[in-house]
């Protein structure tokens, strides 16, 4: 029987590489061994694939090839004093990694691990 993958609630920078090379910042809201929640203001269409380079502490380096699997808006806590407890929607995408490295797995697990760890 197959386990099911842990999805992790995170805040990482990513830069995501449109087709045609163009490149634009996000945030990854929630991560698995399989995918993301990519907060973007620009969302491309369903089906579309992009590269999500990773930026700063955590998996900073990793590039990762994904399909745009759904289009659509994510819950986020906002953060600061006068926010507390505060939830918005924003928009993103969710997208599907494709074949992946043994390491670059193992990568994502621990890191995913991590997180958890830390809570």
């Amino acid at each position: 029987m197959t386990e099911p993958l842990e999805r992790k609630p995170v805040r990482l920078r990513v830069e995501v590489c449109l087709p045609g090379g163009r490149t634009v910042p996000g945030t990854v809201l929630d991560l698995s061994r399989s995918g993301a929640f990519v907060e973007l203001e620009e969302r491309p269409e369903v089906g579309t694939s992009v590269e999500l380079r990773f930026i700063g502490a955590g998996l900073g380096g990793l590039a990762i090839a994904a399909r745009v699997a759904r289009r659509g808006r994510f819950p986020r806590e906002l953060q600061g004093e006068a926010a507390e407890h505060l939830l918005v929607r924003v928009p993103g995408v969710g997208v599907h990694f494709g074949s992946l490295a043994a390491d670059v797995k193992r990568q994502i697990a621990s890191f995913i691990g991590q997180s958890e760890a830390r809570k």
